[in-house]
């Protein structure tokens, strides 16, 4: 059998009775009446066998009386204090209760406003987020005009000044200047949209790499077509490759400022799978 201190003990009626007259204020009042009563009753035994009468004992019943008297505005009092003290504490106990729900109310507002701001913040990233693969879709569409367009724009200082030959010409290269044009108008979206910082320089710094490709695609018609002059299109297929480049590192960028995940990186993934597998030829070895 375990012993448990905190278990409820069964006490006698008359020690429960006592310990809540020592618990209280009563116990005080009690004593004192007690003792008024013992030193009257000492009085009268000291006195009887003298065989006072009324003008000896009228003076002891007034002091009795006064005592009693006093005893019962102590007791008044007493109540009185009693009373002011319960209202007090109430008062305090009001009080704290208020202060306790105007805390609990306070933190509950607080996170209600953490709550909506998280999704006020999720809903603007995902918004600022679906601006963005449309870019890249259509940069991907620009691969096959852009090779049809180098193609042409070698031979553009060769075209006879015939409307059929021309007609040819822009047949071939219009394709992807359209196309640049159009991808002007899909970073529109993005531009007004983004405006998380990193996210945000990275889509003005592609396109700005897309207006410097179609300045270049523009001059190089020029050159060919009206000065009839040779035309280099290594610069353009740089540019191309840049921007074509580029991807990966944007995604990433938005990915870890507005989806809140890693970059995805693979670029040591078979690396490691030839450490890992050098590691455990050694290890058998």
């Amino acid at each position: 059998m375990s012993d448990d201190k905190d278990a409820p003990v069964n006490l006698p009626l008359y020690k429960r009775f006592w310990n809540k007259i020592q618990a209280s204020m009563g116990f005080s009042v009690f004593c004192v009446v007690l003792l008024v009563s013992l030193i009257a009753l000492g009085l009268i035994g000291n006195y009887w066998h003298e065989d006072w009468e009324a003008e000896q004992w009228g003076p002891v019943a007034s002091w009795v009386a006064s005592l009693a008297t006093f005893l019962a505005v102590g007791v008044a009092l007493y109540q009185t204090k009693l009373a002011r003290d319960d209202a007090a504490q109430a008062k305090l106990d009001a009080a704290e209760q208020q202060r306790i729900e105007a805390d609990r109310h306070s933190k509950e507002l607080e996170a209600a406003d953490e709550r909506l701001s998280n999704e006020l913040k999720a809903s603007r990233d995902f918004e600022q987020l679906q601006t963005i693969p449309p870019i890249w879709q259509e940069i991907a569409d620009l691969a096959e005009s852009f090779t049809r367009f180098k193609r042409t724009i070698v031979k553009a200082h060769q075209i006879q000044p015939t409307t059929t030959a021309v007609e040819a010409f822009k047949e071939e290269v219009m394709p992807f200047i359209n196309g640049l044009k159009n991808l002007e108008l899909v970073f529109t979206p993005a531009l007004i949209m983004v405006t998380e910082r990193h996210t945000e320089n990275a889509v003005k710094k592609l396109y700005k790499d897309t207006r410097d490709l179609l300045r270049m695609c523009e001059g190089a018609i020029k050159t060919g077509a009206r000065d009839k002059k040779l035309v280099d299109t290594n610069e353009m297929t740089e540019q191309m490759s840049k921007i074509s480049k580029s991807r990966k590192p944007m995604i990433n960028i938005a990915r870890q400022h507005l989806n809140g995940a890693p970059p995805l990186d693979f670029d040591n993934l078979f690396d490691e799978e030839e450490a890992n597998e050098t590691t455990d030829t050694e290890a058998k070895t």
